[in-house]
């Protein structure tokens, strides 16, 4: 099971992110989520969230499982919100996830 996860924005740069599951422990550090739906040898983007702490990766998790089938949980460490911001629309701008804030409310 892939660690990490390469994902290009529309800008042609590529972030880097590293996966993680609900039961490890976060920091309170800043930074960027992903959640991603993998099947077989692909893999399709449900969310990317900018958010304020690392702990709060989860809180769309059970909305991204049951719409949207997603599968996976990668983080970015980032403290720079404007960065965060940046990178965020840029990996939207080019793959276009259903969900674009981590949703709650199913």
């Amino acid at each position: 099971m892939t660690q990490v996860l390469d994902i290009a924005g529309a800008s042609g740069a590529t972030y880097r992110f590293r996966r993680h599951q609900e039961r490890e422990e976060l920091p309170a550090t800043a930074g960027n989520v992903i959640y991603v739906r993998r099947d077989d040898a692909s893999w399709a983007l449900i969310c990317c969230a900018e958010i304020d702490s690392l702990r709060e990766a989860f809180r769309g998790w059970k909305v991204a499982q049951t719409v949207h089938r997603a599968t996976d949980v990668f983080i970015r460490l980032n403290v720079s919100r404007a960065k965060r911001h940046e990178e965020c629309l840029d990996i939207a701008e080019k793959h276009e996830p259903p969900m674009r804030t981590l949703e709650t409310n199913l």
